[in-house]
């Protein structure tokens, strides 16, 4: 998206025409027709006027009818304004100048010409004063716009990063905007985690203010939009719902159409067909009505293709096929090839559905724009609906063909991932195993040339070192895994003692139970390649999360298969094996029974019963008993019978602890692998105090200053934690304190606050059963606990006068409103609308006939 233009430089002007303009500079943000109307008068003022002042009025004039989009008036006051700007010399206006002729090209769809224009102003500024970066930095923006809006992802986010280059120059929207595109620009690519964690940074960017709230919700909307294609529709849908209340309220009308459009397609997959088509009528008469939204194409023919899909959904074969062509008709008009390639693949799958003879051709056509798009989403889907389409046809070298591309879609998206971690951490083995091979290769040199017996002695010493630095370099790989699951390095040390023990009751030697205790610490060193995202999830995880989650056997394996030691191999086993079940429903091949190596069940007991009492991200810890009935529970299944029976007598002994059993062996802790464990101690020292710090200073945040009661935020929050599909009921009331202003302006705002300070200690003393906020000003509200009932709550509210009189302040009077969550709202939004509709129509009856009643059936 694209940003307002930068604010003038208006301290060359004298002071009765600087405050004109400077009027007119604060009015583009808050009202462009006011702007336009102050800049038409000071454009008239001086209209037999020359130099600077000219200048200025009409680069003011071009500036607001840029923001009213009368396109071809404001082209002609630019140019005019730049050609005066050149003679005068003012650089930097002509910048402003040139920046708008590129936005008005952008706004007409002349998306060539604007990129060449922004690119010519972009390298004049290159090496330009800090105060030009700016400037600059929207250049950069404009152009990768430009290609985003040809199709050209890939090049717009090389623009993009371009522009962050300039962040220490660049003020925090501008920042924002950035980032905001560069998440835009990866969901086009098909990147969406990547998409999901540059939105994130956007809206982290986008400064504390009202300033360009519509960038602010187009991130949010983006955001939805990433986590929907990333699979988790809950999410997203929990997002979309929160930009389109906000955008309601700040009457944001491309925000809100675009929100209500993605919650009518959230809302069409999860089969809610009455909300959907809601939300899809709205998008469309918003489309149809606004003028900002009138020229949109992508939106459009966007709500055409997602009417279709709902046609689709109920049946309506001819209808949905309609709407398909509507769309696609659109996107071709105004080349839009994502969208084409869309309503393409829907039109192809109608058709097939249909059974229709030209399905294929269709989806062949609509498989050929994602390509040429980079749409991965796009690709894999039209892929699916062939090789489905050709297997029915019996077509089978076709089918095979597809289900060959299909395959190389899904290991592109598990392997683009993971591909760069695993080289560096393949590369610093290689480079470990070389220095140690190159010491090696020394000290035989030296043996040659020493005697026999002094050879001899050395060689044993050095032997000894090096199998010592082999244990440490295990250990310091095996808690550089651990480090990223669970902070500390004890979950790999009980793991392999436990296994060790486990292998010394099966008959073991003494030196191939301390070998299987090392190489079982590095059973889950593939969890290197896993992004954080996946391995440190709270919820469950989705499909495709769960095939990358697995994939952490194969990458240990690929990492411990360079070498060529026992140990190494041995752990190479253990990482790809220790997720196979004894009923051969486990990965990553299925072995089955005693298919899977002796190691591997090994571990696989010990690995699973300390991961069930160690509390996770994602579950809560197992009592040590709760989790040995689960190994039992398991074997036959999950787990070797005969390893469960061994293992279940060794806890037995040591009274299921296995922090009892002792480690076998010499100490494997050497000085690397000792600085490590106390570095990862300092780490998580440190990581615990930041977390305190960080829980004072949100407090703070969620605090009112003056009363000490939760503030708005902190009511927001709570709301969002309250709401959710299949919520219970719960109540709120808003209050509000009557004649405030009035007290104010007679006694003074010292004693207005006092007031409110003992109104709000009075009313949390009075509303125990409920959390209480002050959400500013007057404005007070309580969020009743989920057991508290309507009659609770109208008798502690008649009850507050008399306790407000017992603080010494009689005349303290209020109105106050509740309203219930499902009964009378759906959404945080509605349920503070509600309940202050409710307060107010009580403030009202105060001053004509008095009422009491706080519950008006007849709401909305």
């Amino acid at each position: 998206m694209l940003l307002r233009l930068p604010l003038l430089d208006l301290t060359p002007l004298p002071a009765p025409f600087y405050e004109l303009a400077k009027d007119v500079e604060q009015s583009l943000i808050t009202d462009p027709e006011k702007a336009r109307e102050v800049a038409a008068k000071l454009h008239a003022a001086t209209d037999t006027a020359q130099g600077l002042h000219r200048a200025y009025a009409e680069l003011l004039l071009a500036r607001t009818l840029l923001s009213t989009r009368q396109w071809q008036a404001a082209l002609e006051s630019f140019e005019k304004a730049r050609k005066s700007l050149l003679a005068l010399e003012r650089a930097a206006l002509v910048a402003h100048a040139v920046l708008g002729r590129v936005y008005i090209l952008l706004g007409t769809g002349q998306y060539a010409e604007a990129s060449a224009e922004a690119a010519e102003l972009e390298a004049q500024l290159a090496n330009g004063p800090v105060q030009a970066m700016e400037i600059r930095a929207l250049a950069l923006n404009a152009i990768a716009y430009a290609e985003y809006a040809q199709g050209r992802p890939v090049q717009a986010i090389n623009h993009l990063k371009e522009a962050l280059k300039l962040r220490e120059q660049l003020s925090p929207i501008i920042i924002a905007a950035c980032l905001c595109n560069l998440g835009i620009s990866n969901i086009e690519q098909g990147n969406y985690r990547e998409a999901i964690y540059w939105l994130m940074e956007a809206y982290r960017a986008h400064p504390d203010s009202n300033e360009d709230r519509q960038l602010e919700l187009a991130t949010l909307t983006n955001l939805a939009y990433a986590h929907y294609l990333a699979g988790d529709l809950s999410l997203a849908t929990e997002i979309t719902q929160k930009a389109y209340a906000a955008a309601g309220e700040w009457q944001s009308y491309k925000v809100r159409a675009y929100s209500a459009l993605n919650l009518g397609t959230y809302n069409t997959e999860l089969q809610q067909t009455g909300r959907a088509r809601s939300y899809l009528q709205e998008a469309l008469v918003l489309s149809q009505t606004q003028p900002e939204l009138t020229a949109d194409a992508v939106l459009r023919a966007s709500i055409l293709d997602s009417l279709g899909t709902l046609e689709h959904q109920d049946g309506n074969s001819e209808s949905a096929l309609e709407l398909y062509t509507r769309a696609r008709e659109i996107a071709q008009r105004d080349e839009l090839p994502a969208v084409e390639a869309l309503t393409q693949l829907n039109i192809g799958r109608m058709l097939g559905q249909l059974g229709r003879p030209e399905a294929r051709a269709e989806l062949e056509r609509a498989l050929e724009l994602a390509v040429a798009a980079c749409l991965f989403k796009e690709q894999f889907e039209a892929h699916t609906a062939l090789a489905e389409l050709t297997a029915a046809a019996a077509d089978w070298r076709s089918a095979y063909r597809h289900q060959q591309e299909l395959t190389r879609l899904k290991l592109h998206l598990l392997e683009g991932e993971h591909e760069r971690q695993r080289k560096e951490l393949r590369a610093e083995l290689d480079l470990e195993q070389m220095r140690r091979e190159g010491e090696l290769s020394r000290e035989r040199l030296k043996i040659e040339v020493a005697a026999r017996e002094r050879a001899e002695a050395e060689t044993l010493e050095r032997t000894q070192q090096l199998a010592q630095a082999q244990r440490e370099v295990v250990l310091c790989l095996a808690l550089a895994a651990e480090y990223r699951d669970s902070i500390t390095g004890e979950h790999i040390k009980r793991v392999g003692t436990f296994a060790a023990h486990i292998a010394l009751a099966l008959g073991w030697s003494q030196a191939d139970a301390e070998l299987l205790m090392l190489a079982s610490r590095l059973h889950d060193v593939g969890k290197i390649g896993i992004p954080d995202s996946i391995l440190l999830k709270p919820g469950k995880l989705t499909e495709v999360e769960y095939v990358q989650m697995q994939a952490h056997t194969l990458i240990g394996s690929q990492i411990l298969g360079q070498g060529n030691s026992a140990l190494l191999k041995l752990a190479q086993t253990i990482a790809l094996s220790h997720h196979e079940r004894w009923n051969g429903e486990g990965y990553p091949y299925g072995l089955h029974g005693e298919a899977i190596p002796l190691a591997g069940r090994i571990v696989a007991v010990a690995d699973v019963y300390d991961a069930l009492i160690q509390r996770r991200p994602y579950k809560a810890a197992w009592t040590p008993e709760q989790a040995a009935a689960e190994l039992s529970a398991q074997a036959g299944r999950h787990f070797d019978p005969a390893l469960v029976e061994v293992a279940l007598r060794i806890l037995n002994d040591v009274h299921y602890s296995v922090d009892e059993l002792k480690e076998l062996g010499p100490p494997t802790v050497g000085p690397a692998a000792a600085s490590l464990e106390r570095e990862l101690a300092l780490r998580t020292q440190e990581l615990q105090e930041a977390r305190k710090n960080a829980g004072e200073l949100l407090q703070l945040a969620l605090s009112d200053s003056l009363t000490g009661l939760h503030n708005r935020r902190a009511l927001e929050l709570d709301l969002e934690q309250r709401i959710y599909p299949g919520a219970v009921d719960f109540y709120m009331t808003s209050l509000d304190l009557d004649s405030l202003k009035e007290i104010n302006d007679s006694q003074g705002h010292q004693y207005g606050d006092q007031l409110l300070r003992q109104f709000a200690l009075c009313l949390r003393q009075s509303c125990a059963a409920g959390k209480t906020y002050r959400i500013g000003g007057d404005e007070f509200a309580v969020l009743w606990n989920l057991d508290v009932t309507e009659q609770d709550i109208v008798q502690v509210l008649r009850r507050l006068p008399q306790n407000l009189r017992v603080t010494g302040q009689p005349g303290i009077s209020f109105s106050y409103g509740s309203a219930c969550y499902n009964r009378d709202a759906a959404t945080a939004g509605d349920l503070l609308r509600v309940s202050d509709a409710r307060m107010y129509r009580m403030k009202v009856g105060r001053r004509g006939e008095e009422t009491d009643s706080i519950w008006f059936k007849e709401d909305h």
